[in-house]
C-alpha cells in the first residue's frame, strides 16, 4: 500500500511540474529574471493550403519528443514569394537543418492541446540581460507546418 502511495505522490508531482504555462513568463535558472512572453500574441496565425518549399533561415528543434510534455520546433524560413515566416512543427526534435537549405513543408493542424513552443531569447550586450530576438518581435506570420524528416 505505501509503495502505491508514494508511485501516486510522484505521479502527481511530475504531473504539475510539467503543466507550467511557459507562455506569459519564465525564469531562467541561470539568472533567475523573469521574461514577458506577451508579444507572442502579435504573432498572425495562418493557415498552409498547400506544400511549400522555403529557404530555412534559423531553426530551433523542440526540447523533446512528444510524451507528457508536447512542445514544437520553430523554424523561421523565407518563401518563394519573399515573405519571411515562422513555422511551428510538433515535436519536431530534429536539428539537421542548416541556413540556405530549401525543404518542402506540408501543411499540419494547430493541436487542440497545450503545446510549449520555443522562444529565441538573446542576451543585449549594453544591458547583459536576455531579451527577445528579432524573430520573436517582427516575424509575425506563423503558421503550423511539417518539415521533412531528415
Amino acid at each position: 500500500m505505501r509503495r502505491q502511495l508514494f508511485l501516486i505522490f510522484l505521479m502527481l508531482i511530475s504531473v504539475t511540474a510539467y503543466s507550467q504555462d511557459t507562455l506569459t513568463s519564465i525564469k531562467l535558472s541561470d539568472l533567475g529574471e523573469p521574461h514577458d512572453f506577451s508579444y507572442q500574441k502579435n504573432w498572425v496565425y495562418f493557415k498552409l493550403k498547400n506544400d511549400i518549399v522555403v529557404e530555412i533561415i534559423y531553426h530551433l528543434p523542440a526540447q523533446s519528443g512528444c510524451g507528457v510534455n508536447a512542445t514544437a520546433s520553430m523554424t523561421i524560413a523565407k518563401t518563394k514569394k519573399g515573405e519571411t515566416i515562422r513555422i511551428l512543427d510538433l515535436c519536431n526534435t530534429w536539428d539537421n537543418y542548416i541556413k540556405g537549405q530549401f525543404v518542402k513543408i506540408t501543411p499540419a493542424t494547430k493541436p487542440s492541446f497545450g503545446v510549449s513552443t520555443p522562444f529565441t531569447l538573446k542576451e543585449n550586450p549594453e544591458t547583459k540581460k536576455f531579451e527577445p530576438s528579432k524573430f520573436d518581435l517582427t516575424i509575425l506570420k506563423t503558421t503550423w507546418g511539417s518539415l521533412p524528416e531528415k
